[in-house]
């Protein structure tokens, strides 16, 4: 991928909220940009997907107005291959493709793919499974609909932010999964907080609370996905 146009495209999303994300800990844009340049349609990665330590070739291509396939062939040799919706070109003037990482407790990293935009960003997660490339239900939120069970949404405001949170604790492998907004007239917060563990089912809820934050405190949750490094194609 050109990553100059993909740089540009992602400080575009996060000029036009001012929001101040580190790179290390989030990689996801966060708010709406307009198509600046040519998105283009291919764009291809190494990337460890199944886990055996070796890179994977990942190619994620344009099929259709809205339409990407994503194809895996790992360093064994296995093919796999998964077609996603995605508006993120439209929405954003970016490639939908826009970061791997290591999400859960198993080995390999997750694809990160953008499937539209508003004033947040919707993506899918791809895993490698059983020499398939499937979808990985996101944390289900207080709000959750089966509608949305594979749509990972984060956004970054001046007056609200969304995302994941990821750590381990203890050997087990958490995400916070939030948004917060910013009480009118005040410097609190009010925060809407689900707690998911890492279980051979997925992500499986835990506990779930509403609370309030100082500024301070509210800096622990800037929108997108922290806690994990995402390294982009």
């Amino acid at each position: 991928m050109n990553k100059t146009l993909a740089a540009s495209a992602a400080a575009a999303a996060f000029a036009l909220v001012g929001a101040l994300l580190s790179p290390a800990a989030t990689a996801a844009p966060v708010a709406h940009a307009a198509a600046l340049t040519a998105v283009p349609t291919t764009v291809t990665a190494k990337v460890d997907v199944d886990g055996d330590g070796r890179k994977d070739r990942v190619k994620v291509a344009k099929t259709g107005s809205s339409k990407y396939k994503v194809t895996v062939k790992t360093a064994k040799g296995r093919t796999a291959s998964k077609t996603i919706t995605s508006t993120a070109a439209a929405n954003w003037g970016m490639h939908p493709f826009w970061g791997s990482a290591r999400l859960d407790k198993r080995k390999g990293s997750e694809l990160l793919l953008a499937t539209g935009g508003g004033d947040g960003l919707s993506s899918v997660v791809l895993t490698w499974r059983n020499n398939k490339l499937v979808r990985q239900a996101a944390p289900r939120h207080r709000s959750y609909s089966a509608a949305y069970k594979y749509r990972w949404y984060t956004a970054g405001m001046t007056w609200a932010n969304a995302g994941y949170r990821f750590y381990t604790k203890n050997g087990k492998r958490y995400v916070q999964n939030y948004w917060i907004e910013q009480v009118t007239g005040s410097t609190k917060w009010r925060a809407d907080i689900v707690t998911s563990k890492w279980t051979k089912k997925g992500w499986t809820r835990v506990s779930s609370k509403k609370v309030r934050l100082t500024a301070t405190q509210a800096k622990k949750y800037p929108g997108g996905f922290t806690g994990v490094k995402i390294v982009s194609p």
